[in-house]
């Protein structure tokens, strides 16, 4: 069976075209052209691959009003070991895709698998 997980790896991983990098909040916040945001450091980079999660997004009503939430899965190769956490962001440097570059995606969950050929993360992106 390692084998043919090693297999699969090396397939997800030849789709891995776009340059990421992961960005982590530091808990601190600086001031960018006057405005006050959190402040992150970039804890890993590489190639990975993005994709739309949903066909249509969703917009759920959110305090008397709606929203509308895309949400994307990032995949990052298997044996990255770099522990990824809820609300890290990927931003996207390059892709094959022209709209991504410059996307950034927060991570919302980082679902576990015993014979995974990638790292897949459900995210949402951040407009603001």
């Amino acid at each position: 069976m390692d084998r043919t997980i090693r297999i699969g790896q090396r397939m997800a991983e030849s789709l891995m075209t776009d340059s990421l990098r992961l960005d982590r909040p530091t808990g601190r916040t600086v001031r960018v052209d006057g405005v006050t945001v959190p402040e992150v450091e970039a804890v890993w980079s590489g190639p990975g691959k993005v994709q739309s999660h949903q066909a249509y997004p969703s917009q759920p009503e959110v305090g008397g009003g709606t929203v509308t939430l895309a949400t994307f899965e990032v995949h990052i190769p298997a044996g990255v070991k770099m522990p990824v956490l809820v609300d890290d962001v990927f931003v996207v440097g390059s892709s094959r895709d022209a709209n991504l570059a410059g996307t950034r995606l927060r991570v919302r969950v980082d679902p576990a698998k015993t014979w995974r050929t990638a790292r897949r993360f459900n995210c949402e992106e951040v407009v603001s």
